[in-house]
């Protein structure tokens, strides 16, 4: 898919008037993008549900280089390809799901779209800081989220708080990525919501 005058690798199950469609979002892996969903989007077809899975660039030479994205890029990237999802995957509704890093950058793509996915599905979702947000991939960025507590700026905190629909909030029962603060910080945010389930 062209997203500027880079070429994005996407993986698509299309279901003729399907009532629902997901996007996942993978983490931060280097190897392992919109393939770890193959079998989930397998299993949704056969049940009538659309799906759409894509790697970020950088991964597996999808669009341009690593070193020229960030955290930042992938959330354009996401709505790019949520923008093409609305003219090509045709549902009732759009459900959006983002692991780890994945899950940091479906709270930014709902920042940019609030009103597009019905439902929202965090599984162990990261935070990084403000600064980290803008940095390329790289040295600087893996020192800066190295540096201690740098997450507690997150813009990703104001994302969830903005959203206002429904959200599944998934735990890893020993999560060695993401720090059990940031879950805790995450659920203490919408711990008051009725349309938030852990």
């Amino acid at each position: 898919m062209p997203v500027g005058s880079k070429i994005l690798s996407l993986s698509v199950e299309r279901i003729e008037h399907s009532k629902t469609c997901f996007l996942f979002l993978s983490g931060g892996s280097l190897d392992s993008g919109k393939g770890r969903y193959a079998i989930w989007q397998s299993e949704l077809m056969k049940i009538g549900i659309s799906s759409v899975s894509f790697d970020y660039s950088g991964i597996n030479r999808s669009g341009s280089p690593l070193a020229e994205s960030s955290l930042e890029s992938r959330i354009e990237e996401s709505v790019c390809v949520s923008d093409w999802m609305e003219k090509n995957v045709c549902a009732e509704q759009y459900i959006l799901y983002g692991v780890s890093m994945g899950g940091y950058i479906a709270l930014g793509l709902v920042d940019k779209k609030p009103n597009f996915f019905e439902k929202l599905v965090l599984h162990s979702p990261a935070a990084y800081s403000t600064r980290a947000h803008h940095l390329c991939f790289g040295q600087s960025f893996t020192r800066e989220i190295r540096t201690k507590n740098s997450w507690k700026n997150s813009y990703s905190f104001e994302w969830l708080k903005a959203y206002k629909r429904s959200v599944l909030f998934i735990e890893a029962e020993n999560d060695t990525v993401v720090p059990r603060r940031i879950s805790e910080k995450y659920k203490s945010i919408k711990a008051n919501s009725d349309d938030f389930r852990v």
